[in-house]
């Protein structure tokens, strides 16, 4: 290298101070300069810091590239090494572990249960995840038209159908409680719209159902009609797991596609899964626990202006029934197509193991 030269475009003119340190080594300081300035030698390579003291800047500049360190020799082995065992047969692959597969249905439902100010952890994620796959994987997903998992603890992710057909979500009115356990009925003026109507079922092909965690008394509590209604003359579809007032009290009633209802006595316990279904044009059914308790004979002609279902009270004449307000929690809603008595069985399955693994199961 025949010399080098340091200037500036920002600086020039100005007072600086250099020092240089070779890569041969030591320090030099080359004192106070003016850029321009040449600098004539055989070897100016190394790290030069360029100190500009009217804006108390420091530059760095590197010319040349430093040496390449003398690698440390190797040492020579001394003895006999022991010979390296050789190995026989195919090793047996170690397994790739996997992380469990995360049902993209699952995973948007439980997302807007965040969105909505819900709650949510690795249990009830989980929860939710074996809920979808398992629904799908015995094509009942696909027979879902609505439902609730009451997830979150916040009426706003309470009210979420797990579809995500917003359409459908539950508008809450009057006093309702929603926690870990589901929501909650006042059994004065508490209900839910699902905003899901009669026109959604086709003729004859209807299911319905909610778990019922606590034992408080209720009456009716999810309804749809057919038919113009203005009294309770014309078909509907109604249940109720323990009446508070006639048909007669402490009954399970039933009314699915009906102008008269069924009903039993429930020895008392009226926590659990029901859920009521018709496939036919002669008979709706109504399951507890896979258990079935009721059979509802009559066929009707589906139409109508009910345009909502309620949860938690029925509707009568488009509004709430006044004496109607039930007090006891819900753990899961669904609306869907008509099943049969075997898929009943694989639901109330999937459902209790929902609500097992979320410790707010009833049986």
């Amino acid at each position: 290298m025949s010399g080098i030269r340091i200037s500036s475009n920002n600086f020039n003119g100005k007072s600086v101070e250099i020092t240089f340190n070779p890569f041969t080594g030591g320090t030099i300081n080359l004192g106070t300069q003016t850029i321009p300035y040449d600098y004539l030698s055989s070897n100016y390579e190394g790290n030069y810091s360029i100190y500009i003291p009217e804006y108390d800047k420091t530059c760095p500049l590197t010319v040349g590239v430093p040496p390449t360190p003398t690698p440390s020799p190797t040492p020579t082995q001394t003895g006999t090494p022991t010979p390296t065992p050789t190995q026989t047969g195919t090793p047996t692959p170690t397994p790739t572990p996997s992380a469990p597969s995360v049902d993209p249905d699952a995973a948007a439902y439980l997302a807007d249960v965040v969105t909505s100010g819900g709650t949510t952890n690795p249990t009830i994620d989980a929860a939710v995840n074996t809920l979808f796959t398992e629904l799908k994987s015995n094509g009942l997903y696909s027979k879902m038209l609505a439902m609730y998992p009451y997830v979150g603890s916040t009426a706003a992710s309470h009210s979420i159908n797990a579809l995500l057909n917003k359409t459908y979500d539950i508008t809450w009115n009057g006093g309702m409680t929603h926690g870990i356990s589901g929501s909650t009925g006042n059994g004065t003026n508490g209900y839910g719209n699902t905003n899901f109507g009669n026109d959604i079922w086709a003729q004859d092909d209807i299911s319905f159902g909610i778990y019922q965690v606590s034992e408080n008394v209720s009456t009716q509590t999810i309804e749809c009609s057919f038919g113009t209604v203005t009294s309770g003359s014309l078909p509907q579809i109604q249940l109720a797991t323990n009446l508070t007032q006639g048909n007669p009290i402490g009954n399970t009633y039933l009314r699915i596609g009906s102008t008269t209802q069924v009903n039993n006595t429930n020895g008392g316990n009226y926590n659990g899964n029901y859920i009521a279904t018709r496939t036919g044009s002669t008979e709706g059914y109504l399951y507890r626990n896979t258990n079935l308790i009721l059979t509802n004979s009559t066929t009707y002609t589906k139409g109508g202006s009910i345009t909502d279902n309620y949860v938690f009270n029925v509707n009568v004449s488009n509004a709430p029934f006044a004496q109607g307000y039930a007090n006891q929690t819900y753990g899961f809603t669904f609306m869907g197509e008509g099943l049969s008595a075997s898929e009943v069985s694989t639901l109330d399955g999937i459902i209790n193991t929902f609500q097992t693994s979320l410790g707010r199961n009833t049986y």
